[in-house]
């Protein structure tokens, strides 16, 4: 299991809840041990809405992995995507607009300059055409930035 995806996700709001009691026992599956794992594996659908963002993040910690900034988890997803991108799993229309997706999670003013070009691709795309740059070549050339950022 992705954990660091799930956590990624986690961050964002967008995984859910339900399935954090899976992702608990998949961690105890993997090696992973803690008080707070062992408390995430016992909730039940009932007693998801008790459950604490410290249980969870505390299970993450057990699962050695840091922390995440809701920056660091959209460049954890967007990185993801690009690579998909890249090794073709997934059109560069469809991967961009899902990196686009990640970058409009931001006001204007917060988006993190990773995304930047992402997140008005709309805008950028006409500029290209007139330009005579091909939308794949261009987002695959980002998806190349994303993944050395």
């Amino acid at each position: 299991m992705d954990f660091e995806g799930v956590q990624a996700e986690w961050v964002l709001n967008r995984f859910p809840m339900n399935q954090l009691p899976e992702v608990a026992a998949q961690a105890m599956m993997a090696g992973f041990e803690g008080p707070f794992i062992l408390d995430l594996v016992g909730y039940a659908a009932p007693s998801l809405p008790q459950l604490k963002p410290e249980t969870v993040e505390g299970a993450f910690r057990e699962m050695g992995l840091p922390p995440l900034t809701k920056p660091q988890a959209v460049l954890v997803l967007a990185r993801r995507v690009a690579s998909r991108i890249l090794r073709h799993e997934v059109s560069c229309r469809a991967g961009a607009d899902a990196i686009q997706d990640l970058a409009l999670s931001f006001r204007p003013d917060e988006t993190p300059r990773f995304l930047w070009e992402f997140r008005y691709l709309g805008d950028y795309e006409e500029d290209w055409s007139r330009e005579d740059i091909n939308f794949e070549k261009k987002v695959m050339q980002l998806a190349w930035s994303l993944l050395e950022e």
